[in-house]
Protein backbone atom coordinates (compact mmCIF):
# COMPACT_ATOMS: atom_id res chain seq x y z
CA UNK A 1 0.00 0.00 0.00
CA UNK A 2 3.08 2.49 0.54
CA UNK A 3 3.91 1.70 -2.75
CA UNK A 4 0.66 2.85 -4.24
CA UNK A 5 0.68 5.86 -2.04
CA UNK A 6 3.99 6.77 -3.13
CA UNK A 7 3.08 6.43 -6.95
CA UNK A 8 0.23 8.46 -6.21
CA UNK A 9 1.67 11.19 -4.70
CA UNK A 10 4.32 11.18 -7.38
CA UNK A 11 1.88 11.65 -10.02
CA UNK A 12 -0.11 14.58 -8.23
CA UNK A 13 3.33 16.19 -7.80
CA UNK A 14 4.01 16.18 -11.24
CA UNK A 15 0.54 17.02 -12.51
CA UNK A 16 0.40 20.38 -10.12
CA UNK A 17 4.08 21.34 -10.18
CA UNK A 18 4.79 24.82 -13.28
CA UNK A 19 6.58 23.89 -15.74
CA UNK A 20 7.90 26.34 -18.90
CA UNK A 21 5.25 26.08 -21.60
CA UNK A 22 6.22 24.16 -24.21
CA UNK A 23 4.48 26.15 -26.64
CA UNK A 24 5.57 30.00 -25.60
CA UNK A 25 2.70 32.15 -26.73
CA UNK A 26 -0.33 29.97 -27.25
CA UNK A 27 -0.03 28.12 -23.57
CA UNK A 28 -0.04 29.81 -20.35
CA UNK A 29 3.84 29.63 -18.98
CA UNK A 30 4.77 28.53 -16.02
CA UNK A 31 1.40 26.76 -15.07
CA UNK A 32 0.84 23.55 -14.13
CA UNK A 33 0.61 20.39 -16.60
CA UNK A 34 -3.11 20.00 -16.21
CA UNK A 35 -3.76 23.94 -16.58
CA UNK A 36 -1.86 23.63 -20.04
CA UNK A 37 -3.52 20.36 -21.00
CA UNK A 38 -6.79 22.24 -20.45
CA UNK A 39 -6.24 24.91 -22.59
CA UNK A 40 -4.73 22.78 -25.48
CA UNK A 41 -7.94 20.83 -25.15
CA UNK A 42 -9.96 23.86 -24.98
CA UNK A 43 -8.02 25.16 -28.03
CA UNK A 44 -8.29 21.67 -30.11
CA UNK A 45 -12.12 21.35 -29.39
CA UNK A 46 -12.78 24.98 -30.65
CA UNK A 47 -10.71 24.39 -33.85
CA UNK A 48 -12.73 21.16 -34.40
CA UNK A 49 -16.39 22.83 -33.48
CA UNK A 50 -15.25 25.62 -36.26
CA UNK A 51 -14.35 22.79 -38.58
CA UNK A 52 -17.67 21.05 -37.78
CA UNK A 53 -19.98 24.16 -38.52
CA UNK A 54 -18.54 24.53 -42.29
CA UNK A 55 -21.15 23.55 -44.59
CA UNK A 56 -20.39 20.37 -46.84
CA UNK A 57 -20.11 21.11 -50.59
CA UNK A 58 -21.10 18.16 -52.56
Amino acid sequence: MIEYLVVLLAAVVILLAPIPSIVPGKLPDNASVLTQLSAALRGFYSDYSWAASQPVVN
